[in-house]
């Protein structure tokens, strides 16, 4: 489920406003989630948020097209 420099694709929703993020593990063991600003709104440290993350699959990747056979009939 983790994908490139360590990050999971996540659904957040805080305080009813959902967008789609990553978070990433900390040195310390906890799950990051960078918050953006438009989110945050007037909120400071220490105020109570209710806060929602689902964690999605692994995004299918696509595979390259087959090579030719030019000699193929």
């Amino acid at each position: 489920m983790t994908e490139g420099w360590g990050r999971t694709p996540v659904t957040a929703t805080v305080d009813g406003t959902t967008w789609a993020t990553s978070v990433w593990r900390g040195k310390d063991g906890r799950t990051l989630l960078a918050v953006p600003k438009r989110v945050r709104g007037s909120k400071r440290d220490g105020d109570t948020v209710e806060v929602r993350v689902e964690f999605l699959g692994r995004r299918p990747r696509t595979r390259p097209p087959a090579p030719i056979d030019p000699y193929a009939e």
